[in-house]
């Protein structure tokens, strides 16, 4: 990446927090693909603001354009407990779970989302973008659904409202599927 674009990158994101800025982004670089590469740089930037609302736009851009993320996915999947925040991590595993599963990263993955889970002090809306994706890795490594299913029915009875929810509509879909 070049220093001035990754400059000017930072300066748009930093211009302002707000959902309006972060679609405006998000619509230069639906315009300018080119900028997307740039953008997942700021992902491990070392500031964690700036990687929150890096990620943030990020997802606006593959809500549009999914295939932007295909390129990133084996690093976003090996790097997901190196982001600075847990906001980037967040928002990360909500765009990995719409997205292909990695090939070289996937058990790395599924080691890591089992870990966010059951880490107590992992916020919610990360446990269950994480809950989401092991559903997904369970539909092709059938092996883990146990395990799984044991951590779905634990957080259905003791986890926040979003964790329930998520463990809820995930159990049914196993129930569904067996």
């Amino acid at each position: 990446m070049t220093s001035s674009v990754k400059d000017d990158l930072i300066a748009l994101i930093q211009q302002e927090n707000s959902r309006r800025q972060a679609e405006k982004i998000a619509a230069l670089i639906d315009q300018k693909n080119e900028l997307f590469d740039p953008l997942v740089e700021l992902f491990l930037y070392p500031e964690p603001s700036l990687s929150m609302r890096a990620s943030y736009v990020a997802d606006f851009v593959t809500l549009k354009k999914p295939s932007l993320v295909h390129p990133h996915i084996e690093s976003l999947a090996r790097n997901i407990m190196d982001f600075p925040h847990d906001g980037t991590r967040r928002q990360v595993l909500k765009i990995l779970a719409r997205s292909p599963l990695p090939q070289e990263n996937l058990g790395y993955l599924l080691q890591a989302c089992f870990d966010l889970v059951e880490n107590a002090i992992t916020p919610p809306a990360v446990k269950v973008w994480s809950l989401e994706i092991l559903y997904r890795i369970g539909l092709i490594e059938p092996e883990i659904n146990g395990e799984l299913r044991l951590m779905l029915e634990a957080l259905y009875e003791t986890g926040t409202a979003g964790e329930q929810v998520r463990s809820r509509d995930l159990l049914k879909k196993m129930d569904q599927r067996a």
